[in-house]
């Protein structure tokens, strides 16, 4: 879900105008907005301080990322709000619907589910039509521009601001995006029609059906540091896996024909570990030199 630098700015705006609230609205309860398409995550009116951000595959689930965040990189935040955000790719995390995002404060922890309902590209007719094809249920808002007016769609009010009859055209290419608001502020935005076909998903992996030994000649011997060398006597990626995890060891490091090292993290999400597999398509048909890192 990389997109380039221009869209990228475009959706901290995005953000912050969702995020945006007058000085009269001051204490407003925490919130977490999430955007699926561009990888962006936005934490409102927490307590000062230190956040902790936790990804997981699914509610619940395996835990992607976790670290603390301080600050707001883009720059774009709300003066008046208390406000951080984060690309997800910078964790090596890419949003995927079902994810779940919890940002958690000094004593509020608040989390949201990725929504990610892509249609394809708007071929063009009128605003009536654009809201009535194909809608997802669900939604609470939609927001779209034409020429260089902002336009947003309420589902509770079913109106345009600023107004627009439903009789409107609506350009083909239009990017329309929509948004599950819940009743505690919390936000998931994603793209519903867009300007441009998404680009295909990349092909799977060759099949890791390499078998072999799948153990180590002798355990590596770590010393007083984090990595120790070993001998893996074959098999496929997944026996390597297993055969690090049974050192207590967190990765490890193979260089391939050609001089060049690649990394495997054990529990790492299925993308962060997607070089070291297409470097080893298969496993391994013998004896391969390993460092095992504690971290």
């Amino acid at each position: 879900m990389l997109r380039i630098k221009g869209v990228a700015l475009a959706v901290c705006a995005l953000l912050a105008a969702l995020g945006t609230a007058s000085p009269a609205a001051a204490a407003l309860p925490p919130s977490v907005h999430v955007i699926a398409f561009s990888d962006w995550i936005a934490a409102y009116d927490f307590s000062p301080g230190l956040l902790t951000v936790e990804i997981r595959a699914r509610p619940g689930g395996e835990v992607l990322w976790s670290g603390q965040a301080s600050e707001d990189p883009s720059g774009l935040c709300p003066p008046e709000r208390a406000c951080m955000q984060w690309r997800t790719v910078l964790f090596g995390v890419d949003l995927q619907e079902g994810m779940e995002v919890r940002v958690a404060g000094a004593t509020v922890t608040k989390s949201v589910v990725v929504v990610d309902r892509y249609l394809g590209v708007w071929r063009g007719g009128t605003l009536g039509a654009l809201l009535d094809a194909r809608r997802p249920a669900g939604f609470t808002e939609m927001y779209f521009s034409m020429g260089d007016v902002h336009y947003t769609y309420s589902l509770s009010s079913p109106t345009t601001t600023p107004p627009l009859p439903m009789s409107a055209e609506v350009a083909a290419g239009t990017r329309v995006t929509a948004n599950l608001r819940d009743a505690d502020g919390d936000l998931a935005l994603y793209e519903l029609w867009s300007a441009t076909e998404r680009a295909p998903a990349p092909a799977p992996a060759p099949p890791d059906d390499r078998a072999g030994p799948g153990e180590f000649a002798a355990p590596p011997s770590f010393g007083g540091g984090g990595v120790g060398s070993a001998v893996f006597l074959g098999g496929s990626v997944a026996q390597l896996e297993a055969a690090v995890r049974a050192t207590g060891g967190a990765g490890a490091w193979v260089q391939d024909p050609s001089g060049r090292f690649f990394r495997l993290l054990l529990g790492g999400p299925a993308f962060t570990n997607q070089p070291f597999v297409d470097a080893f398509p298969g496993g391994f048909a013998g004896p391969a030199a390993v460092f095992v890192t504690l971290r």
